[in-house]
């Protein structure tokens, strides 16, 4: 369930022009979006990457969400964008979409962004922590059977086995 400020935000991102057909609030996206922004407010960091090294990608999986094969994990993001200081949802939604690194992720724009179809809205407050007001969104989808069992880099593509399907 969204609290208000959340609601606002969703509203925002749906209402906005979208390249995706459509997009649906996943419980699960929710919670993990919660756990993010509790987490850097109350360990004082504002990053895709935690102080153990770990990114998004790695975080959702670890928390049972299945993404594609290609989505890399370690360090490696296609699923978040985050907001820190800002405490109005229509001034977080203006930041992100004046942002060349934030925009696609948000309006689905390219293929790997246009598929995503489930999303998860956190605000976390907390006025001890360094940024005060914290947001993450979470745009994703899950893996299907016929995503291809192989991760490929960006230009010029090379692509790897992953360690589930190499017979080494």
């Amino acid at each position: 369930m969204l609290d208000q400020e959340e609601f606002q935000l969703a509203a925002l991102l749906l209402g906005s022009k979208q390249n995706r057909v459509s997009m649906g609030c996943k419980s699960e996206l929710q919670a993990f979006a919660r756990q993010r922004a509790r987490d850097m407010a109350r360990r004082g960091y504002f990053s895709h990457r935690t102080p153990e090294g770990k990114g998004p990608n790695q975080l959702l999986r670890e928390a049972g969400y299945p993404l594609p094969p290609s989505y890399l994990g370690g360090l490696s993001n296609n699923i978040e964008s985050i907001v820190g200081g800002v405490e109005s949802p229509h001034e977080v939604w203006h930041a992100l979409i004046e942002s060349g690194a934030h925009r696609p992720h948000l309006l689905g724009e390219g293929f790997l962004f246009e598929e995503q179809d489930e999303y998860g809205i956190a605000y976390f407050r907390d006025i001890y922590a360094p940024h005060v007001d914290y947001w993450v969104i979470v745009i994703a989808r899950r893996a299907r059977p016929y995503d291809q069992d192989l991760l490929c880099t960006p230009q010029p593509a090379e692509c790897f086995k992953t360690a589930a399907t190499d017979p080494e």
